[in-house]
């Protein structure tokens, strides 16, 4: 769901920022997808859905139902303040469940690294949605 809210912003993104961050979210969440991927063939660890992929899953969507129903230069903010939102919740699900629960190094060291990603997103996203808050909603 994150590559195809990026995609959505890259089409009807009307500002550079918007668009700029949602390249980047193109790039950096389909190197992570191949990195999950190596991680998995390397070992026996399991791509089935679980409560948490579901969860997951369900905010994208639930983003990307937002987006699709935002008009024109609204669009650019919208799209900004969904990110904060998800990359806020990453950081929670990477900090509660994921890296404690981490049981191969391997494993561990990725999602560490994974960390150190999604809070660059976030404050990134956190930059791009101030650059386009209207003078009432940066009061």
């Amino acid at each position: 769901a994150e590559i195809a809210a990026a995609r959505l912003a890259l089409a009807q993104a009307r500002t550079d920022p918007a668009r700029q961050f949602a390249q980047r979210m193109i790039d950096d969440h389909t190197q992570a997808n191949t990195q999950m991927a190596e991680l998995a063939r390397a070992d026996t660890l399991s791509a089935a859905p679980s409560p948490l992929t579901d969860y997951v899953d369900h905010l994208g969507a639930q983003a990307l139902t937002v987006l699709h129903a935002v008009p024109g230069a609204a669009f650019d903010s919208a799209y900004a303040g969904t990110q904060v939102g998800a990359h806020q919740a990453a950081l929670a699900m990477l900090d509660g469940k994921l890296i404690p629960g981490a049981a191969r190094a391997d494993v561990r060291a990725f999602l560490v690294s994974l960390r150190g990603t999604v809070a660059e997103h976030l404050q990134h996203a956190i930059e791009v949605a101030a650059t386009l808050a209207t003078p009432e909603e940066a009061r």
